[in-house]
């Protein structure tokens, strides 16, 4: 069950748009330290389940869809022409492999690989994605 903060927050975030979490927390009464964590607040079952009564799946679903497929509509000397609107179909795809985790990681922490032989590293490379500024470094996949 949310918190009585927490409904607050995500009050002004759905209601008055635009907002921050960390302003919308500051402003419902969190304190700053735990505003600048939202992680805190976001990781929470009560947080959850707000979004879910926010943004239920079938509705995200459905709007999803209805944006694949969205046109622009231009009048010109009364004609009335449709065009695919790729913007938006291209906003629509990308959140749709963001739901379903269809990308892979693209951004690489060098701290994580600092004392790793250059064997592992390759042996790594392999396996994952490389970015291309380590492309002709050693660390392409030999496949």
């Amino acid at each position: 069950m949310a918190t009585i903060k927490q409904q607050k927050v995500a009050k002004e975030m759905v209601g008055k748009g635009g907002k921050s979490i960390t302003r919308a927390m500051i402003e419902s009464g969190y304190s700053k330290n735990t505003a600048h964590t939202p992680s805190k607040l976001t990781r929470s079952k009560g947080w959850n389940e707000l979004m879910d009564q926010f943004f239920p799946d079938e509705k995200m679903a459905k709007t999803l869809g209805q944006q694949i497929g969205a046109t622009k509509i231009v009048f010109d000397n009364h004609k009335k022409y449709s065009f695919p609107d790729n913007d938006a179909r291209l906003r629509a795809l990308d959140q749709g492999f963001k739901l379903k985790q269809k990308y892979k990681p693209t951004q690489i922490d060098m701290r994580s690989f600092v004392g790793w032989t250059p064997e592992e590293l390759k042996k790594y490379a392999k396996k994952d994605v490389v970015p291309a500024r380590f492309k002709g470094l050693g660390f392409e996949s030999e496949s």
